[in-house]
């Protein structure tokens, strides 16, 4: 399906994300593809645009003044979506409803993501300031060391909730380190393949040889772009 596509291509790039920014920017048009949109926007809790996709100024000025003429707003833990029509949009219905409401719970989990790698960047900072003082550091290593056991338990608390919203959208993710060929599948990934974890050795090779071979060409591009740090979605 079109729309199992547009998540597939979504989770691509929520897992390659490294700010807010990027994930917000490149999720709206895979929203606003669900449905057959023409734009799309994320509104903040007064209201504001803070992330949009294709949003004119007119039509931004109608959706302050109230007259905007969209065709889907929802609420998401990170925002309102707001999802303009065009006049070729499709009914759409629970099942594309499904697929809009498990894309937000996968940004929502990016967005967590980025925001613990964040913190934990924070942390090493401070701890190389705190080398430059003993004295003062035994206070801030304390403090550190209660934030970062905090970020790793909210850290493993988000894997989990990733992993059962994977199991729930029939997702799975995945990072790749380059230069050894070894890739690191989370339990979904294994699962849509049908192959043993115990028993298979993740390599790109391996992983191609499971793509159907109509296919595999066209995997293979898309990691040379991704590779080069193109965006090819």
């Amino acid at each position: 399906m079109k729309e199992q596509d547009q998540v597939r291509q979504a989770s691509v790039k929520l897992v390659v994300a490294t700010s807010e920014e990027e994930i917000l920017t490149s999720i709206l048009p895979h929203f606003a593809a669900v449905i057959g949109g023409r734009a799309a926007a994320i509104l903040d809790a007064d209201g504001r645009i803070f992330a949009r996709h294709e949003v004119s100024p007119e039509m931004e000025r109608e959706l302050f003044a109230g007259a905007a003429q969209y065709e889907l707003r929802m609420e998401m833990a990170f925002g309102t979506l707001i999802v303009w029509a065009t006049p070729y949009t499709p009914l759409f219905g629970r099942d594309e409803i499904h697929l809009l409401n498990g894309m937000g719970a996968l940004t929502a989990l990016a967005l967590e993501r980025t925001q613990l790698f964040a913190l934990e960047r924070q942390a090493r900072r401070s701890l190389e300031k705190a080398n430059a003082g003993l004295e003062s550091a035994t206070a801030e290593l304390e403090q550190e060391v209660a934030e970062r056991r905090r970020a790793e338990g909210e850290l493993i608390e988000s894997q989990m909730q990733l992993a059962e919203a994977q199991e729930l959208t029939l997702l799975g993710s995945w990072t790749w380190d380059i230069e050894n060929d070894r890739f690191v599948w989370s339990d979904q990934m294994y699962r849509i393949y049908g192959v043993d974890p115990g028993r298979f050795e993740a390599t790109f090779d391996s992983f191609i040889e499971l793509v159907h071979p109509e296919d595999r060409e066209i995997v293979r591009g898309v990691v040379d772009l991704v590779s080069l740090g193109e965006d090819s979605f």
